[in-house]
């Protein structure tokens, strides 16, 4: 089942495709995994220009703002600047996919510990959304750099998740060359 994301970066087709043989949920936990990796990578570089300064409120477009549920199961969502909503949902869904009681392994994953990946993919996309409105050089610098947000879009569409509706969320079409950026 390994697939070199290195290698198969640039045909995210290749990447994305699900292997003879392969559970489906398996198959997308790990893509997860993977696009949190590069998730984090993309925080760091977004950090440079996103602050609670420049960006002192989660949000897509002037119509979408975010409140963060990431302070706590027992707390209410609350306001937050953009980098750090985004590191408390990336810590958050890190921690439920490292959760051993919904993943007790990674060689079987059952379908209600499924059931959470239709929340991760939501969640993630509002990282992607802000950074497409509000970072859009950064964005499309780091989707050719890593296919980051393809390869997370792509998997929404095989397992049918919904996703909050801003045109980036439509199928990629800045799928960009090196020179293009």
């Amino acid at each position: 089942m390994c697939v070199s994301v290195e290698h198969h970066r640039s045909s995210i087709d290749v990447l994305i495709t699900l292997p003879s043989g392969t559970d489906q949920n398996i198959w997308i936990y790990e893509h997860l995994r993977q696009i949190f990796i590069e998730l984090n990578f993309f925080l760091v570089t977004l950090s440079d220009e996103c602050s609670s300064l420049t960006c002192p409120e989660m949000k897509a477009t002037d119509s979408w703002v975010f409140l963060c549920a990431g302070h706590g199961p027992k707390q209410a969502p609350k306001k937050c600047c953009a980098i750090d909503y985004s590191a408390h949902t990336l810590s958050a869904f890190t921690s439920l996919l490292n959760s051993t009681e919904l993943f007790p392994n990674r060689y079987t994953i059952n379908n209600k510990s499924a059931q959470q990946f239709p929340d991760i993919f939501r969640r993630i996309y509002r990282v992607f959304a802000h950074a497409f409105y509000h970072h859009k050089t950064l964005f499309q610098k780091e989707e050719v750099r890593r296919n980051t947000h393809t390869q997370a879009h792509m998997h929404t569409q095989q397992t049918n998740s919904e996703t909050d509706t801003y045109p980036h969320t439509q199928t990629p079409t800045y799928i960009y060359k090196q020179n293009e950026v």
